[in-house]
């Protein structure tokens, strides 16, 4: 039996995605680790052929919510005030609860806003959640498994989730290494780093100064720079079909050239089904040219709406959807888990299709990890589904101010640019896919694949 014992909480369908799916038990196993899966989700990782451990009633005290939310509030005043930079003000957000419960935590939350809104009461509140779970029959039973199984670490793959606190304090005070994942590119400039762990994981230098700056209470030799195992599966060239098999397997004509529309969710991107709908008319419109084109609509994963299927009904001609393969098993995002095939799908996406098109989305690293180009949406559509959404206040956002420059992605400023863009990538003369690289070189380090290795070359410090 390995001393080396691993122990992965999975807390929502993304960790499963980016841990689970791409062979880490079998990578874990060549280096001396014990994996297991340490599962705080609703899916079943063993029917994977994963060691797994399920976390049973994942119950948090009642006023963590509140604590989360008065943390998070405060931190954005302390990076406004840091920056002047007034872009942070846009990543606050009411609780999402109905009725009289929501009012009352949205007042508990500003109460603890007034008290604790210096740097010092922010240490305070952070003391003052984890005190509360440590009262909770959760936390208990986390603290009981983990005094059975005796994990040598325990690596959590979001710091975002407040139901990780408790297994990563219990881990904490047994004086267990912990470990904590910031999964997403634009994290932490939205404070959302809700559980500290003795380590963190990031993708790039960029991140790890990202970090470091946010949050100086955290030690350069804390942070390890690996990369992410999100786009690990571009690599593996066994996912790939022929184009001819891949698009007949859809039902597609393998002679068509097609044009990725890569959908938001509705909050970040409620215009979206118009951008479609333009995008569309430049390809019928090209196709009475003597073009041979379609659409690859790909929603966003968690967008279960109807709100594409006028648009789609109307350019059913040029439109073809390709729904992402993700199974919905409850009401909030991180109930709905990716299925393995979706990988398989996405791959032979970036790979076959002319190049992509969306809102900001990250969708632009893994079409160039097939060398293919992305194009952002960078224009008010002429009938807005909603109002008051600007396409100004997207790249505003800080993770945009990684670009090496803005020619790093192509963009649509106009409607009237789709037929420019289109042609040109017909002909070969588009030129951004280089400058691309260099940007996905800054957010996540490469080589891309050898992030699995970095992962346990860390875990192997940590531990020895």
């Amino acid at each position: 039996m390995s001393e080396k014992k691993i122990w992965f909480l999975i807390s929502d369908g993304l960790g499963v995605r980016n841990f689970a799916y791409n062979g880490l038990d079998l990578h874990a196993k060549n280096r001396g680790f014990e994996l297991t899966y340490w599962n705080n989700t609703v899916f079943r990782l063993d029917e994977l052929g994963l060691k797994e451990l399920e976390i049973s009633n994942p119950k948090n005290h009642p006023m963590a919510d509140v604590y989360k939310k008065s943390i998070k509030e405060i931190e954005l005043s302390h990076f406004f005030n840091k920056t002047n930079n007034p872009v942070y003000n846009a990543y606050r957000f009411p609780f999402r609860y109905k009725g009289i419960k929501s009012q009352i935590k949205e007042w508990l939350s500003k109460l603890l806003e007034a008290k604790y809104s210096s740097g010092k009461g922010i240490i305070k509140l952070r003391h003052k959640i984890k005190d509360l779970e440590r009262r909770t029959d959760y936390y208990q039973r986390c603290l009981g498994q983990l005094k059975e199984g005796s994990p040598s670490l325990v690596f959590n793959s979001s710091q975002r989730h407040i139901t990780s606190l408790a297994p990563i304090l219990a881990a904490q005070d047994l004086g267990i290494p912990t470990v904590t994942f910031i999964f997403s590119w634009d994290n932490l400039p939205k404070a959302t780093l809700v559980v500290e762990a003795d380590y963190y994981f990031v993708w790039s230098d960029y991140m790890k100064e990202q970090l470091l700056f946010y949050h100086p209470f955290i030690k350069e030799n804390q942070v390890f720079v690996t990369g992410t195992t999100q786009f690990d599966w571009h690599r593996q060239k066994n996912f790939i079909q022929p184009k001819k098999d891949f698009f007949e397997s859809q039902g597609l004509d393998s002679s068509k050239e097609y044009i990725c529309f890569s959908g938001d969710d509705v909050v970040t991107s409620p215009n979206d089904p118009a951008y479609l709908r333009d995008l569309a008319e430049a390809v019928r419109g090209l196709n009475q040219e003597g073009k041979n084109l379609g659409i690859l609509f790909r929603r966003c994963p968690v967008d279960f709406s109807d709100r594409f299927d006028q648009v789609q009904k109307e350019f059913s001609d040029v439109i073809f959807p390709m729904r992402p393969r993700w199974k919905k098993m409850g009401k909030d995002w991180n109930f709905i888990l990716p299925e393995k095939e979706d990988l398989h799908m996405l791959s032979n996406v970036c790979e076959h299709s002319l190049m992509v098109v969306n809102v900001g989305s990250s969708m632009v690293f893994d079409f160039n990890s097939h060398d293919k180009s992305c194009y952002y949406l960078n224009y008010d559509v002429a009938d807005p589904i909603n109002q008051e959404w600007t396409i100004r206040k997207v790249y505003k956002y800080i993770h945009f101010e990684s670009m090496p420059s803005k020619e790093s992605v192509g963009w649509i400023n106009e409607k009237e640019d789709f037929k420019k863009v289109i042609l040109q990538e017909l002909d070969g003369t588009a030129v951004q896919k280089d400058l691309t690289k260099s940007w996905f070189e800054k957010i996540n380090v490469h080589p891309i694949e050898q992030s699995s290795e970095r992962f346990f070359q860390g875990f192997d410090k940590i531990i020895s």
